[in-house]
């Protein structure tokens, strides 16, 4: 194909160049570390309806809790995360001891069995993230001392079995993520860079042919704002379709279709 050939599908296909480019910049900045990622994992498990939501649903929900809730949600996800980083932790340390979390997150009393291959031991632990020692005293006088397994901080004060993992730290993960979850940015916040890309492309364009004697200034004026109001709706139609669960997959989807579609139909011109 042409240079002129490949500067006509580069033309045809600007806008969808812009959209990609953002949800490229989208996703990666939005990444989750790693480590993180556990907390998303127990953010999920703290509700039922929250087991199969993604990020953007994650979102919505954490955005609509007041302030006086925040803090039971920040604690309870702790807790379940403080018991994944504990399975997670007792498996990868070589010993004969393994940790399995129990499905339900509302397990009565116990939060991690915990088997021993080379005894067949098998038992069940309570496992406390906080910073109150009267709060650990009490599920130790009800399951023992044996069965409570509490973070760094407590298990220093108290004496305790301590799961290795700091309830500061913890806590201050935790609220993080929760914080990028509902500061992040959605598609759509990149609507005026996106249409800002898409218009410059029709301003060259139109102003080319308008130097070229092609249209006349009133005719100039006419596809600026036509044109200009259909790219605007259409990449804002893409983003809104990108930010809204469940759609995603279709506007991949149709902007792939288009791109394609570009380039044939000018594939098709520049062999004719």
């Amino acid at each position: 194909m042409s240079v002129s050939g490949v500067g006509r599908i580069v033309v045809g296909v600007w806008d969808e160049i812009g959209i990609a480019a953002v949800l490229a910049h989208f996703a990666l900045t939005g990444a989750i570390a790693d480590d993180d990622a556990h907390i998303l994992t127990a953010l999920r498990r703290s509700r039922n309806d929250l087991a199969d939501a993604t990020r953007a649903e994650l979102r919505e929900y954490l955005s609509a809790l007041d302030e006086a809730q925040m803090p039971g949600v920040v604690s309870n996800v702790k807790g379940i995360a403080h018991e994944i980083y504990f399975v997670e932790s007792e498996n990868a340390d070589g010993d004969s001891v393994t940790a399995e979390m129990f499905a339900d997150t509302n397990h009565p009393d116990y939060d991690v069995i915990l088997r021993d291959a080379s005894t067949g031991e098998e038992r069940q632990v309570q496992l406390k993230a906080t910073s109150s020692a009267s709060y650990v005293r009490e599920a130790v006088d009800e399951l023992g001392a044996e069965c409570v397994f509490v973070t760094e901080e407590v298990a220093r004060s108290e004496g305790l079995t301590s799961t290795g993992i700091s309830n500061r730290v913890l806590t201050s993960d935790v609220r993080a993520v929760i914080g990028r979850l509902v500061d992040a940015p959605t598609p759509l916040n990149y609507l005026p860079a996106a249409c800002g890309w898409a218009l410059s492309m029709l301003l060259l364009v139109v102003t080319w042919r308008l130097l070229r004697g092609r249209v006349s200034a009133r005719g100039a004026v006419r596809s600026l704002a036509v044109w200009g109001a259909v790219k605007v709706a259409t990449v804002a139609a893409f983003l809104a379709a990108f930010a809204t669960p469940g759609w995603a997959t279709w506007a991949c989807l149709a902007l792939g279709v288009k791109v394609a579609y570009v380039v044939y139909r000018t594939r098709q011109r520049v062999t004719a």
